[in-house]
């Protein structure tokens, strides 16, 4: 059998970095000799420091002039969208604080996650409910469900639950990370005892992987056999187009397609992994459109939408002059098709290598312990009119295709101490 190992997880989404040709999860080290023409050096660094704002945080709300400034630039938005650094401490922390806001002054109603699209409904479908502690309760119950899976995201989503008043406040625009919920839905819905039995069977052998987190150490969704398995299954259960079922299986069964090159051996050539991040940047894409006709159809006429990311999938690609097109990017498409504005945010931690690398222009600005947020806006328009020349490319990116830059103090990882079974793995255990 090939596996795909939690070590191969990881380096799954770095290979996804490079075919996109996007900003890392956390940042290379590049000299600032080379990151910034030394004769751009005094007047980006000017610029920068007039743009940098203190953002602090009291009683669960963002504070200070970074505060005043993310709210006024979300005036008129109907999508702020955060690219973020992975399981972390303060990143959940400061997403209910902005969330919060938006919701408190605009309206916001929804936070839109890289998780499953199963995932976004089974939570929505819990809190709806009232379940307490929604997400934990879920967390536990598939731990193989979630992309990102801390306690500190988990109890983020409860604490977005409980400002929105939609029906539906978590949304999932990712491929599913595991199968066991999503056979457990379809076994709920089958449309006869046939149907029933073929995902009862699956389900309990997916239940020997996806029991406990990557409890094999290795992923049951992405393993070649498992295409024919989802074969026979939407077989047996013949959904009708545009059902649950029909989502549910469509949705299964790209995901597994996203993951198979990473399993497949040989390894297949550049361009196959390209096609499939495409096809994951599309379908991110595709799934926010059926979410938002979701909420009209429930009354919302104007929804509006945290979307909180990686850099690869929030950073407006074309927008920065790159061939490549993201969920960032279809993001300021669709804002502009329906009326309105998308706002970008590229959140960093206080990463040790950010003081030496193409950042560490940023980082003279931000002092240890301190939130600040910095205006791109200013600074790309200076960029363009140079069309960025003497600056490196992944400066480039960041100034190019997003607005603000959010650097937050700290770089703890998330806690899982309250997750832990005895078979746990996490990406990197």
């Amino acid at each position: 059998m090939i596996r795909l190992s939690t070590l191969e997880l990881a380096a799954a989404a770095v290979t996804l970095c490079c075919v996109l040709d996007c900003a890392p999860l956390r940042p290379r080290g590049v000299a600032s000799s080379v990151a910034i023409a030394d004769s751009l050096f005094p007047h980006l660094d000017s610029l920068i420091g007039e743009n940098s704002h203190l953002l602090t945080s009291r009683d669960g709300r963002l504070a200070g002039p970074a505060a005043d400034l993310l709210q006024r630039a979300a005036e008129g938005t109907r999508f702020v969208a955060m690219g973020e650094n992975h399981n972390t401490r303060a990143i959940p922390e400061f997403t209910v604080g902005l969330f919060r806001m938006l919701h408190d002054t605009y309206g916001f109603q929804y936070l839109a996650l890289e998780e499953g699209p199963a995932l976004g409904e089974l939570l929505s479908r819990r809190m709806h409910r009232g379940v307490a502690d929604a997400a934990f309760v879920v967390g536990r119950e598939y731990p193989n469900a979630f992309h990102m899976y801390t306690e500190e995201e988990l109890r983020m989503m409860d604490r977005v639950a409980a400002i929105s008043q939609a029906t539906q406040p978590i949304w999932g625009l990712n491929q599913e990370f595991g199968l066991l919920h999503v056979l457990d839905r379809l076994i709920t819905i089958a449309p006869n005892e046939a149907a029933r039995r073929a995902a009862e069977a699956m389900r309990e052998e997916c239940r020997k992987y996806e029991g406990e987190r990557f409890a094999r150490g290795e992923s049951y969704i992405s393993v070649p056999a498992r295409g024919a398995q989802l074969a026979a299954l939407h077989a047996a259960f013949v959904p009708a187009p545009g059902s649950e079922a029909e989502r549910l299986l469509a949705q299964a069964t790209l995901s597994h397609e996203i993951y198979l090159p990473y399993v497949t051996k040989p390894r297949p050539s550049d361009s196959t992994f390209a096609r499939s991040s495409e096809e994951r940047e599309r379908n991110m894409e595709s799934l926010l459109v059926g979410k938002l006709a979701d909420a009209r159809t429930a009354g919302d006429t104007v929804p509006r939408v945290l979307v909180k990311s990686g850099h690869t999938h929030i950073t407006r690609m074309r927008a920065a002059g790159y061939r490549a097109s993201t969920l960032g990017d279809g993001l300021a498409d669709i804002a502009a098709r329906i009326g309105g504005r998308t706002l970008t945010l590229y959140v960093l931690l206080h990463w040790d290598e950010l003081n030496e690398g193409s950042f560490a222009t940023f980082m003279r600005h931000a002092p240890d312990g301190v939130n600040t947020v910095i205006d791109l806006r200013p600074i790309r328009a200076w960029a363009a009119a140079r069309r960025y020349r003497g600056l490196d490319a992944e400066l480039r990116r960041v100034i190019g295709g997003a607005d603000m830059l959010v650097l937050l103090a700290g770089d703890e990882r998330g806690s899982l101490d309250a997750l832990r079974t005895p078979h746990f793995h996490h990406y990197s255990e």
